[in-house]
Formats: C-alpha cells, sequence, structure tokens
C-alpha cells in the first residue's frame, strides 16, 4: 500500500519494477494508445496501424514500445515514443504513457534509455509538445523537470548530461529486446 511508505522512492523500490523496450512490433496497441491516451500524450494526434507503420518507414525515425510488470502484475504496452534524428539531434515527436503507470518514473527510465542508445547519444534531445486542456498532467511533469529546459510553449530541451543515477537506487530494471 503506497500510504504506508515514508517516501514515493521507497515505494517504487518496493514494486520491483521491470520495464522492457523494444522497436515497435504491436501495430495494433500503438493505434490503441494513440486513440485512448490524454493525460501523458505529447502530441494527441489520432494515428491509425497504417500511419503508424509509414512512420515506422520513414528515414531517420524509430518507434519504441515499453512495456512494464511489477509486483502487481503485468502491464503490458504501457508507453509509446516516436523519435526521429538528424546527425546532430533528436526530436520525441510523440510520447505517449499510460495512466495505470504514473508516478513510477517511467519518463525517465525511457528518457535515459533513449539517451544512451548510439544512434542518440551524444545528440542534442528536443520533446515536442502539443498543449492542450486534456494533457495538463504532462505539462506539469515536464515543466518541473530538472532534466528538461521549456524553449517555448511547444519544445523541450532535453539536457544531455543530466545523470540518471536515481533510477538504480530505485531498483528498476531495464530490459533492451
Amino acid at each position: 500500500k503506497r500510504s504506508s511508505f515514508f517516501n514515493e522512492s521507497e515505494w517504487i523500490k518496493s514494486l520491483k519494477i521491470k520495464i522492457s523496450i523494444s522497436k515497435l512490433k504491436n501495430f495494433q496497441r500503438a493505434e490503441e494508445m494513440f486513440s485512448r491516451t490524454n493525460q501523458f500524450n505529447t502530441s494527441h494526434k489520432l494515428l491509425n496501424k497504417t500511419d503508424i507503420l509509414k512512420l515506422s518507414k520513414e528515414k531517420g525515425s524509430f518507434i519504441y514500445q515499453i512495456s512494464m510488470n511489477d509486483k502487481f502484475g503485468d502491464y503490458g504496452i504501457i508507453s509509446i515514443v516516436c523519435i526521429k534524428h538528424t546527425i546532430k539531434s533528436f526530436h520525441i515527436y510523440h510520447f505517449l504513457q499510460s495512466c495505470r503507470v504514473f508516478k513510477r518514473n517511467v519518463e525517465q527510465v525511457v528518457l535515459n534509455f533513449i539517451l544512451n542508445e548510439k544512434t542518440f547519444k551524444n545528440k542534442q534531445g528536443y520533446i515536442l509538445i502539443k498543449r492542450n486542456e486534456k494533457n495538463k498532467y504532462v505539462q506539469n511533469l515536464f515543466d518541473k523537470s530538472a532534466y528538461l529546459t521549456k524553449k517555448g510553449s511547444s519544445l523541450y530541451k532535453v539536457s544531455k548530461n543530466f545523470k540518471f543515477d536515481y533510477i538504480k537506487k530505485l531498483g528498476i530494471k531495464i530490459i533492451k529486446v
């Protein structure tokens, strides 16, 4: 029970979270997330399987699916991240996450993974966001984060030098598939 823990870190550690990150394979689940996810959805574009498949084939484009389980069970695919990269930078233009896993540091784990991937390492990262009333949760989360700097109303710069060392202390296991 969350309320029985002294602090958030201890609670998260007790969950024994495992996060799997892989290239997108489940286009049906991605389509579901694009149609259903509101609170943590940076683009609010309704994409169908055909659109998503087309995006996945674009030059410089990567789409990841993120799955999670913890001591309570398997949550399945809980996040979709779409990234385009150039020689010097990368842009996360779709970042969706299920509300079932809020406040478990999933977004930090995903950003840490991206920053350490060979394709994106040493590049400047940005997250694009289309602000609206439905995604206030992600807006507030990003506005308060130590690893993002707001650059106008629709863009965040990802800190290349931010150390996500605390993720290890939380006991979150990351599995690249």
